[in-house]
């Protein structure tokens, strides 16, 4: 070392000393830094996986309520199916009944004129069945 900057010793030595000095501080900050972003990554994989999860269990929730309240709704109107399936049959109407009378009326005359009888029972028959619906349209009037 004879203090002139041409010889390489003079200046190589103390450069690397301080290239190195100067270089680690940043390599040194960087790595910690760099550790501690990969480490933050790191940390927030969690929290983005919870929230995740989270949601995909909140969506799983929701489609199970969903799919309860269908099941229900599926049971209710399967239950009033069966609830207007064992109710009894309306009454007949008015005009029902007179109908059925008239066709009973109607089949008694032909069993008459089916039947061996003299012209007095047939007569007497053919009474007997008029009277008979005359009663049961009586009674649908009141």
């Amino acid at each position: 070392m004879n203090g002139s900057n041409r010889d390489p010793d003079d200046w190589v030595a103390p450069a690397l000393v301080w290239g190195i000095a100067l270089v680690a501080p940043p390599v040194s900050l960087a790595v910690p830094a760099a550790y501690y972003a990969w480490r933050g990554v790191r940390a927030l994989v969690p929290v983005v996986g919870r929230a995740v999860a989270a949601r995909a269990a909140r969506a799983r929730e929701e489609r199970q309520r969903r799919e309860a309240r269908l099941e229900l709704a599926r049971q209710a109107a399967e239950a009033e199916r069966l609830r207007v399936a064992a109710l009894p049959p309306p009454p007949p109407t008015a005009e029902e009944l007179a109908a059925q009378a008239r066709a009973r009326y109607e089949a008694a005359l032909r069993a008459l004129d089916a039947a061996p009888l003299d012209e007095t029972e047939r007569r007497a028959g053919r009474e007997h069945a008029r009277l008979r619906l005359l009663r049961e349209l009586d009674g649908l009037m009141r």
